[in-house]
């Protein structure tokens, strides 16, 4: 078997390799592919692993002897999913890999949210002060997680694990999920609707994929019953938050503060709006690349080739 990685740099970064895949046959590393490259990089193989390059009716036209498409993601998105059953080319995904690397992420930012801590460094470093000036020095107010409540769109296994970390900061939470699990509810934590979350949560977290009902879930809609002043995190997936009228949020206090791991426009180019604004801030979309979860991408890739191979139908797609 002839196995090519069209964009495995995202992956391995500089302290991972994909060596162990060479128990299943002859492997070929590329870092990154270009959309114009990707059927002669693919070539004859018969095995691809992509982790966002677009696979199309075109890649399986001229690749005949393509027989597995591996995501290296659990998003299969960029494959043309459809002529791909029609071709009897398998597609599989890699699941559970990222949930407690984008949980602490999530948390990350919510405690910097909280505590002004990066703030208060930077008042420090910039104007440092001595014991006699600490009554007069001005730092950021904060308070405690106990006293807050947690609003969590999205209840699948990572908002769980925050709803987890959140009751052991003794915050009350409400979940919105479609699928509520009553068993969990406590005088701490309620199952409500959107609405109701978004009024009474003094930080809201995403956790929700991305589809045409939940498109601009924060938007027009929305964003006038956000409490006031509340914390908008979104570690989940572009697309949910209006970005448009997230701006303006900021801009006149409906939102105190933002923390987006993804945004419409990915790279963040050097103009884009968000980044003027000091009360928002944008990470690269990283939430999920712990070294622990990028290994666990590797092994997962690793067993559903071998159950491909054995004829099984381990996260396959189609």
């Amino acid at each position: 078997m002839k196995i090519v990685i069209l964009d495995g740099q995202i992956i391995t970064r500089d302290d991972l390799t994909f060596a162990s895949l060479l128990v299943a046959g002859e492997l070929c590393f590329h870092a990154h592919t270009y959309a114009n490259d990707v059927i002669s990089t693919i070539g004859d193989a018969d095995i691809v692993l992509t982790h966002s390059c677009p696979i199309d009716k075109k890649v399986y036209d001229y690749c005949p002897n393509l027989k597995y498409i591996g995501c290296l993601s659990d998003s299969y998105a960029h494959i043309d999913v459809i002529n791909a059953k029609k071709k009897g080319i398998a597609v599989t995904t890699v699941r559970g890999y990222a949930t407690e690397s984008v949980a602490q992420y999530t948390w990350a930012m919510i405690l910097d949210a909280v505590t002004g801590m990066r703030e208060t460094a930077q008042i420090i470093r910039s104007h440092p002060v001595i014991d006699k000036e600490l009554l007069d020095f001005t730092y950021p107010e904060f308070g405690l997680l106990q006293n807050m409540h947690l609003g969590i769109v999205g209840f699948g296994e990572i908002g769980r694990r925050v709803s987890e970390i959140a009751s052991g900061f003794g915050m009350d939470i409400s979940i919105v999920t479609y699928h509520p699990d009553h068993s969990r509810a406590s005088n701490k934590l309620e199952f409500t609707d959107l609405d109701n979350a978004l009024a009474k949560s003094d930080i809201i977290t995403l956790h929700k994929s991305l589809t045409e009902s939940s498109r601009n879930l924060i938007g027009e809609d929305t964003i006038d019953i956000i409490k006031a002043g509340a914390t908008l995190i979104n570690t989940a997936s572009a697309g949910l938050i209006d970005e448009a009228y997230l701006e303006a949020a900021l801009i006149n206090g409906r939102i105190g503060k933002a923390y987006l791991d993804v945004v419409d426009k990915e790279p963040i180019p050097e103009n884009y709006a968000l980044l003027a604004l000091e009360n928002c801030y944008l990470t690269p979309h990283i939430a999920w690349a712990s070294h622990d979860s990028r290994e666990a991408i590797i092994h997962k890739v690793l067993r559903n080739i071998n159950s491909f191979l054995i004829g099984d139908m381990q996260n396959r797609i189609v």
